[in-house]
Order: C-alpha cells, then sequence, then structure tokens
C-alpha cells in the first residue's frame, strides 16, 4: 500500500505571518520565558554541558567533586531538556 500524501490527519497549527514591527515583542517573549526557567544561555549557546572534572586530589575530595559535578549535569540536562 502506497503512501498517500494527500490525505492529513490529526491537528493542524495554523501560524500567523511574522509582522516586522512585531519582531522585538516575538524575541522578548521566549527570551523571558527561557530566562524565567534558567535555560537561557543554554539556547544562546553560552553556558555548554558541564564535563567532569578528572583533577581531584585525593578520595574524600573526589567523591564531593563527583556529587557536584554530577549535580551540575542533572540540572543542565533537566534545563536543556526544557529549552
Amino acid at each position: 500500500m502506497a503512501d498517500d500524501d494527500t490525505r492529513v490527519t490529526g491537528k493542524t497549527i495554523k501560524l500567523n505571518k511574522l509582522k516586522s514591527n512585531e519582531y522585538r515583542l516575538w524575541v522578548v517573549q521566549p527570551e523571558a520565558t527561557f530566562e524565567v526557567y534558567k535555560c537561557l544561555n543554554i539556547v544562546l549557546g553560552k553556558e555548554p554541558k558541564p564535563k567532569p572534572d578528572d583533577n581531584s586530589e585525593s578520595e574524600s575530595e573526589s567523591a564531593s567533586i563527583d556529587d557536584e559535578d554530577s549535580a551540575s549535569v542533572i540540572s543542565w540536562n533537566t534545563r536543556h531538556a526544557l529549552a
């Protein structure tokens, strides 16, 4: 059975044409939303995914650093998913 491109199922979302005089408002709204969820720097590429640091001196320091690294990676992943 061949795919029939003329049939459409599901919802269709109609987008209004962006007017040049409304562009700044359009930019500000998502920026504010991303900022509220602390995702703006991820979206802008200013906050790369954290990488674990391999320069630890003792096992006790290593454990706390690993916890901090793990927490920062989890936080970044959560905010990246939100973005």
